[in-house]
């Protein structure tokens, strides 16, 4: 996903990145995907079924890991740091991102 936003600011390494958004922006990112992790390992265990609600609650942080990512973006798009393609094409996939966890979260709470 922001690979393109990680080359162009920092040439790939998220160390020397002193905007305080764009940091705020991959450390989000990069939690979401820690905590959507932990969401799916009860599934790939086979142990689907009798692990929802801690499923749901991992599914809630990575939710609100990703509204920290968003923020961050927005924050780094504010400054002018990104280049308006970057930028939008970031965006659609935080969003598309943010739907699927939520769908996942109706789907582990029963409600389709």
């Amino acid at each position: 996903l922001l690979g393109g936003v990680r080359l162009r600011l920092v040439g790939g390494g998220v160390g020397g990145v002193r905007d305080r958004g764009v940091r705020r922006l991959f450390f989000g990112f990069q939690r979401t995907g820690a905590e959507l992790a932990g969401a799916r390992n009860s599934k790939a265990r086979g142990d689907d079924n009798s692990a929802r609600a801690f499923t749901v609650a991992y599914l809630k942080r990575a939710l609100d890991y990703l509204h920290q990512s968003q923020a961050g973006l927005e924050a780094a798009i504010g400054r002018k740091i990104l280049p308006e393609p970057i930028a939008h094409e970031a965006r659609r996939e935080l969003f598309a991102i943010r739907d699927g966890i939520l769908d996942l979260m109706k789907e582990y709470r029963g409600r389709q």
